[in-house]
């Protein structure tokens, strides 16, 4: 009993210590800073807020299997990422299409192509 007391006491103390050592973002920025982060502050823009804007058209994403047609895309997409074509696409590949653009490939097996 007298040992389990103490690992958690010591328990307690080494978490007591990881919490005091990292820094507090939840505390708000002392009142008298220093001179160049007063001027800083002056000058700095407020963030943008975020607006919604109804004329913007969402575009149509498909994610689909691959066809014999998707070969060249696919082969493409693999170029660009540097990665190799797999032997003769064997298995199930989905692609991921924009519009009429094949964006990305992933093979059902699992890892990239």
């Amino acid at each position: 009993m007298l040992e389990q007391h103490l690992y958690l006491e010591n328990v307690h103390r080494e978490l007591r210590d990881i919490a005091l050592g990292r820094p507090r973002h939840d505390r708000p920025e002392p009142r008298n800073g220093t001179r160049i982060g007063r001027r800083l502050r002056a000058i700095a823009r407020p963030p943008a807020r975020a607006a919604y804007v109804t004329a913007a058209r969402v575009p149509n994403v498909t994610i689909r299997p691959a066809s014999a047609a998707d070969v060249r895309a696919i082969t493409r997409l693999t170029e660009i990422s540097e990665r190799r074509v797999p032997s003769g696409l064997g298995g199930l590949v989905l692609v991921a299409q924009i519009e009429s653009d094949v964006v990305a490939a992933l093979p059902v097996q699992g890892g990239p192509l």
